[in-house]
């Protein structure tokens, strides 16, 4: 299978996509490399030919601003509208990783899935904004 993988270069990403690796073809798309998933251009071009779209990709939350900046929440919303639309444009899987933040406290998390969505912060709000951008693709 051949994977386009956001956000491999990242603490998680690197693990998964290593393991992945092992069976699989990954392209990586991460900015390291020059590749910007806000760009929809670039997002556009690199999906096709892929079986299955990864997306990890994220700000860093604590090394950077997470509020301004081009690693603020624009970033990643726009980011995930980008691959959602190309997943669905390209008629492929789209496999998002969000975050425990999006059910707020720790506390709050304990009751699993079933819990509602509560976000305290900005990342689970934005990762929470991120799902739902998917969900409501179709």
């Amino acid at each position: 299978m051949k994977i386009l993988f956001c956000g491999s270069a990242g603490f998680i990403g690197r693990a998964v996509a290593n393991l992945l690796g092992r069976d699989h073809s990954i392209t990586d798309f991460n900015r390291r490399d020059g590749r910007d998933m806000i760009s929809w251009e670039t997002v556009r071009d690199t999906v096709p030919g892929h079986d299955l779209i990864i997306h990890f990709g994220a700000a860093r939350v604590g090394r950077r601003n997470f509020v301004s900046g081009d690693t603020g929440p624009s970033h990643d919303i726009v980011g995930t509208t980008n691959f959602t639309r190309a997943a669905y444009e390209n008629g492929i899987p789209l496999v998002y990783a969000s975050s425990i933040r999006v059910y707020g406290s720790e506390e709050e998390m304990m009751g699993g899935e079933t819990v509602n969505i509560n976000p305290r912060d900005a990342y689970g709000i934005v990762k929470q904004k991120c799902e739902a951008i998917i969900q409501n693709s179709g």
